[in-house]
């Protein structure tokens, strides 16, 4: 049996995959590291450091407060290192517990723009409506891609994908389709 469970000291979680029977000790096989959270004094999520399950660290997530506890930036690196350089940086709106995910900048090993995600979300409901991609870091840079999501908040599935050429135009649209 494989399950995930968390442990908790003062100042940060961490999160394993127990093969075996996490209820009783003698029958565990195996735990696997997943993921180490650390906390500040509020109990706010300073960063995250993940692991493959050979133990190594596969990254670290950073965040940032707004005044009012709300989280409004996690930066994240290829490395458990907070010099390291960002791989992406993703800017939240929305109040302390219910942010929602504004857009993504995604950078390259040497610190230039990949490229820019922009989320749009269902005013009603928060389901996840569309992700719009672009090569530049800038909301008026033309489309490369968008994605179109269906289903209730937290299970939203694309349906759609719109991929434009250079010049714009739409190049392929691709419908995902599931069983």
């Amino acid at each position: 049996v494989s399950q995930d469970f968390n442990t908790w000291r003062e100042g940060s979680t961490k999160q394993y995959e127990v093969v075996g029977t996490p209820d009783d000790p003698a029958n565990i096989v195996d735990d696997i590291l997943l993921n180490e959270t650390y906390l500040d004094a509020q109990g706010r999520v300073l960063y995250t450091v993940d692991y493959d399950r050979q133990g190594n660290v596969t990254g670290r997530r950073d965040f940032s407060y707004g005044p009012n506890g709300e989280i409004v930036r996690m930066d994240q690196r290829e490395s458990n290192d907070s010099n390291a350089p960002i791989s992406a940086a993703t800017f939240f709106t929305g109040t302390a517990g219910i942010e929602k995910v504004s857009y993504t900048v995604t950078y390259d090993a040497q610190g230039n723009v990949i490229g820019r995600s922009d989320y749009t979300f269902d005013a009603q409901n928060g389901a996840l409506l569309e992700i719009a991609f672009r090569n530049q870091d800038d909301v008026n840079a033309p489309l490369v891609s968008r994605t179109f999501f269906t289903g209730p908040a937290g299970d939203e599935k694309p349906f759609k994908v719109i991929n434009y050429d250079a010049s714009g135009a739409v190049s392929s649209v691709n419908f995902l389709i599931y069983d």
